[in-house]
């Protein structure tokens, strides 16, 4: 279980944390260890395939359209809570927005 901190980097956030066990639970690269594994685009592809609009998404997950806005373009990571949230609505298990399976 990480606590937040790296040897080598910055204190991470709580979500980076919790985003990292979702990973670590999928047998996936952290999203810092492989851009390509990004969350964000994920959800976006997801949420298109479904015809959702982001505002619909956002509504549902019960956030704001501009914070799922900023996690779409991976300029933010969303809490477990809110990749949970945003999961649940778009059908996928959770590790299935890391590992890049439907």
């Amino acid at each position: 279980i990480e606590y937040g901190y790296n040897s080598l980097e910055e204190p991470q956030s709580t979500g980076d944390c919790l985003i990292g066990m979702i990973a670590k639970e999928a047998g996936v690269a952290r999203h810092r260890d492989h851009p390509d594994q990004c969350i964000g685009p994920r959800i976006r592809s997801l949420r298109q395939e479904r015809g959702m609009t982001l505002e619909q998404l956002a509504a549902l997950a019960r956030i704001s359209a501009s914070h799922l806005s900023r996690v779409e373009r991976g300029q933010t990571k969303p809490s477990f809570t809110v990749a949970s949230n945003l999961a649940r609505h778009l059908g996928v298990q959770p590790s299935q927005l890391l590992a890049g399976r439907q």
